[in-house]
């Protein structure tokens, strides 16, 4: 849990426009990954994603210590925490580095500052998040926004966006979307299936799809 000193801070750098002066960066991605999904809304939505998608983002960090961050994100202590739901609410954490992976995966497009290697790999453990969770709410009113499927959705759109991933990569990800905006048990009412569309229109936009695997796929 963040101490009082920390949040001050994290309130002051949205006032100061994220500038991070007098503080080890490092150590601080640190402590906010820690708390990536905590149970406070206001903490976890209002200063520890935006000050971690700031620091990510605004070129603080080297390649190396980016792909560090990226590893830790996708492994089994993040994206793939507790899929089975035996601790309450540790979908939060599932939740919240989805959005921390979309910023990189952006940065990544921006900068290619990651091998091909790591960005298969991020690939393939968000495709294992992805059809395994089991978490899809969107508010709970105890803890806030949950969004698992909106927050995968802005995965979707960077992933669409990977120049070297083809046509065959791109009608993957377009099955796996459809496969579970039709499953009968859920029902998305809090704009999950917008954040889908920006993700689906990307894929479109590379001109890489068939027109005949389009129009099968809306059909």
């Amino acid at each position: 849990m963040l101490d009082t000193e920390l949040i001050k801070y994290l309130e002051l750098q949205k006032e100061e426009k994220y500038e991070f002066k007098d503080i080890n960066k490092n150590e601080l991605v640190q402590k906010l990954m820690e708390d990536i999904g905590i149970n406070d809304s206001y903490i976890r939505d209002e200063l520890i994603y935006p000050n971690l998608a700031h620091l990510l983002y605004d070129k603080h960090f080297i390649e190396e210590e980016l792909t560090v961050f990226l590893k830790m994100l996708i492994s089994n202590e993040y994206l793939l925490f507790d899929l089975k739901n035996k601790e309450e609410y540790s979908v939060l954490k599932r939740s919240f580095t989805l959005l921390q992976i979309a910023i990189l995966l952006f940065i990544h497009r921006r900068d290619h500052i990651f091998d091909s290697y790591l960005i298969q790999e991020t690939y393939c453990q968000f495709k294992q998040y992805f059809e395994n969770e089991k978490i899809v709410t969107g508010y709970v009113k105890e803890v806030g926004w949950v969004h698992t499927i909106a927050h995968s959705a802005d995965v979707f759109a960077q992933f669409m966006q990977i120049e070297t991933f083809d046509h065959t990569m791109l009608e993957e990800m377009f099955t796996m979307i459809s496969s579970r905006l039709k499953d009968p048990k859920n029902f998305y009412h809090h704009d999950e299936d917008e954040r889908m569309v920006k993700a689906i229109i990307k894929g479109i936009e590379r001109k890489t799809l068939s027109n005949e695997f389009i129009l099968d796929w809306v059909d």
